[in-house]
């Protein structure tokens, strides 16, 4: 009997502390392969974020990787999201409407018009890179939003919650049919927290061909 309640109690104990590690992340993020459904990259993933998909025929692509939860974090969880996106084909934007981009510039137009607001700060303005040996782009946004994106708790500030720094990092990424964008979106607290893993998942990008609808 002695025996069966400390081993009840060890269990208990495992659950504790497994949950608290996925709460709060401590000690070097481990990575994993991974292959895009479309074929079309690989890169290192973080081990244990979930990856969700979705796609529309020859319009766009979707891989967003969910990580553990954190209170702190955009939407209460941080998030990795490579996409792609054929030029003027109608897709679902991050605003939630459908609509159309007819190029990486007018993405970001339409995203500072309806996700970061009429006055983000551009901290790091548009810097030429190379990802995964094609030519790039990488910038990173700051802006002030309602509490309530990451706090879903809160109360949005017209009705006496609070304010928070949001901060974008984005990588865009043309390709001959489109392009595409590689976004680790967050909380200004949040960030450093992941900004290691985002890197880590940037530097071992490696796409297999031209893009999602491409046979090459």
């Amino acid at each position: 009997m002695r025996r069966s309640a400390a081993a009840a109690l060890g269990l208990l104990a495992a659950s504790f502390f497994f949950a608290a590690c996925r709460r709060h992340p401590s000690g070097p993020q481990v990575f994993v392969p991974y292959s895009s459904a479309s074929g079309d990259f690989e890169c290192a993933a973080p081990l244990g974020w979930r990856a969700e998909t979705s796609a529309d025929a020859d319009a766009y692509r979707f891989t967003v990787w969910l990580g553990p939860e954190d209170k702190e974090a955009l939407w209460g969880a941080p998030r990795f999201v490579v996409a792609w996106y054929a030029a003027g084909k109608p897709v679902r934007k991050a605003s939630g409407e459908t609509g159309k981009y007819a190029s990486i510039d007018d993405y970001i137009a339409q995203m500072a018009a309806t996700v970061w607001g009429p006055d983000p700060a551009f901290s790091a303005r548009r810097t030429a890179v190379t990802i995964g040996g094609r030519p790039a782009e990488r910038m990173v946004v700051r802006v002030q939003k309602d509490a309530y994106m990451n706090l879903p708790d809160a109360r949005p500030a017209a009705a006496g919650g609070g304010r928070m720094w949001r901060e974008d990092e984005a990588v865009f990424v043309p390709t001959r049919k489109g392009f595409y964008t590689i976004v680790f979106p967050s909380s200004a607290d949040a960030r450093p927290r992941y900004e290691a893993a985002f890197q880590k998942l940037i530097d071992s990008l490696r796409f297999t061909k031209e893009s999602p609808v491409d046979n090459i």
